[in-house]
């Protein structure tokens, strides 16, 4: 197998897996000039269970991670892996990876990056992550001298490079004495220093966030991209206030209290487009889907979740949802259509059936009693707690007996820890580079997936040596998804966030990205 080298400023197709950009549609103010300096106020939806992206999950702290912390490899903005703090990478036979660093480069403490902190991180990574459980078995990494680490994993991994790209619990890199610090796979506030162009500041707990410029950063180089290329950071602060009611936030925003808002509603897009101050952006930003679990309760049996897959209307769920089909995607495939190399028609004759009497029979031939089934949502998020009345509504239909709990998205996050807690809850994940990050896949996640039909399929991708081989993998992985139904997809969403019109700077990318926003000079 020839070795392949990305250069820093090559876009990269790895095994033919190019993507198309599906990614960003933004609508904000861009340009105008910059001002350098200045404190860049941001309401934000939910206060994160940790600033360590490499402890959870969650979007709340993987957007916020984007201004701090930085991988060897990341995502550009169609989806296409480009080095960050590697300087190159050459990779052989899919289970070979050398990474070369860059020079120069500082962590938010004044030290310098090393080959030990690559290493300590990926180590990290591999035996911490969702994705590196996952995917990375048997994986090894060995420094080679101050400046170079490889990845040794166990047999090819076809997507490898994908995964240590992908932006939910990404391979970020910390000082070693960082990973040491860690309890419990927690690394203390204090501790957690990034390369990134902002650095943390100041904390308050369940009021603000507060980010500083980090003066001694060191930029990658070439076209900024996503997550790659240049970065420039105009701010000296950026400030994510916690601010879970979204009347307030959309107030703070018409005032000029913040600059941003994210997590608006469709039903309040109107107030963006109407105010000549204010101004609004859309990405596609993932996928809403209907959270089981599997591991005890209600959905543990499949014949169950087979039948909510046969009844629920989903066009109703997401119509009712979002108001209008300009912010989602009806697709029931596991990656969106514009993935030609991901996306595959297998199995959806299952998907969308809306029909009340099949799932009454399957229903019927199942394990279920009449038990209660405890559904979770949150009104910190608009569009779970929309979309979990309408679900509920159907779920009664079927002939599902439902108690619907409605919490705050940290009571939501405690009760999936807890496999007697609950039964569903509507949730969203990330677009991905590859189906195969979704965390719903990993058998660690919330709800356990175990389905050795599923786990065969990852292994098969995984293990190609070419892309006929990961593509017969993928609709075996589809196939597999429908009839395990470790969640329900309802389809691919696009989030709001709101701005004025007198900043810039804003990337719509996997998520709200905030490190190249500035003030607009008058």
């Amino acid at each position: 197998m020839k070795s392949k080298r990305i250069a820093a400023v090559a876009a990269v197709a790895l095994a033919g897996l190019a993507l198309s950009a599906c990614t960003a549609e933004t609508g904000g103010t861009q340009g105008g000039t910059p001002v350098e300096g200045g404190v860049i106020n941001i309401a934000w939806a939910s206060q994160p269970p940790s600033l360590d992206p490499g402890a959870v999950t969650t979007t709340s702290t993987n957007f916020i991670a984007y201004n701090v912390f930085e991988g060897l490899v990341a995502l550009d903005e169609n989806l296409n892996v480009q080095p960050v703090l590697a300087e190159s990478v050459t990779q052989e036979g899919y289970e070979t990876f050398t990474f070369d660093l860059r020079e120069g480069v500082k962590f938010h403490n004044g030290a310098p990056l090393t080959a030990d902190d690559v290493v300590a991180s990926l180590e990290r990574w591999l035996a911490n992550s969702t994705t590196g459980k996952a995917n990375f078995a048997g994986a090894t990494v060995e420094k080679v001298d101050e400046a170079t680490v490889v990845l040794h994993t166990d047999g090819p991994n076809f997507t490898a490079l994908y995964q240590i790209a992908q932006p939910t619990q990404q391979a970020v890199i910390m000082p070693a004495s960082s990973i040491a610090a860690a309890v419990e796979n927690q690394i203390p506030t204090e501790q957690l220093f990034g390369t990134g162009p902002f650095k943390i500041g100041e904390v308050v707990q369940d009021q603000s966030i507060t980010l500083d410029r980090f003066e001694d950063y060191v930029s990658p180089s070439g076209e900024s991209s996503g997550l790659t290329g240049e970065k420039k950071a105009y701010a000296d602060q950026l400030v994510f206030n916690i601010v879970p009611d979204l009347t307030t936030r959309l107030n703070g925003l018409a005032s000029g209290q913040y600059h941003f808002a994210t997590e608006i509603s469709p039903d309040n897009a109107s107030v963006l487009q109407n105010d000549e101050a204010l101004a609004m952006n859309t990405l596609n930003s993932g996928i809403l889907t209907m959270l089981l679990n599997k591991e005890a309760g209600v959905f543990a049996d499949a014949t169950t979740r087979q039948a909510l897959q046969a009844g629920l209307d989903i066009e109703e769920i997401m119509l009712a949802t979002y108001g209008t089909d300009d912010f989602f995607d009806l697709n029931g495939a596991l990656a969106p259509r514009g993935q030609e190399a991901w996306y595959s028609e297998v199995g959806l004759e299952n998907y969308n059936q809306a029909d009340v009497e099949k799932a009454k029979a399957l229903l019927a031939e199942s394990g279920y009693n009449g038990e209660t089934l405890k559904f979770l949502t949150t009104r910190d998020y608009p569009y779970m707690y929309n979309s979990a009345v309408v679900v509920v509504s159907q779920l009664e239909e079927i002939g599902f007996t439902v108690d619907l709990q409605v919490t705050d998205w940290a009571g939501v996050l405690d009760a999936f820890a807890k496999p007697d807690a609950w039964d569903a809850s509507t949730v969203d994940f990330l677009l991905r580079p590859s189906p195969l990050a979704l965390s719903f896949f990993n058998p660690t996640y919330f709800g356990k997936t175990n389905d050795p039909a599923i786990e065969n399929a990852i292994a098969t991708i995984n293990a190609s040596a070419d892309e006929a081989t990961a593509s017969a993998g993928v609709a075996a992985l589809q196939e597999a998804f429908f009839e395990y139904v470790p969640v329900i997809k309802f389809g691919e969403i696009r989030a709001i966030t709101g701005q004025r019109t007198d900043v810039g700077g804003f990337i719509s990318f996997l998520g709200p990205v905030f490190f190249g926003s500035y003030l607009i000079a008058e």
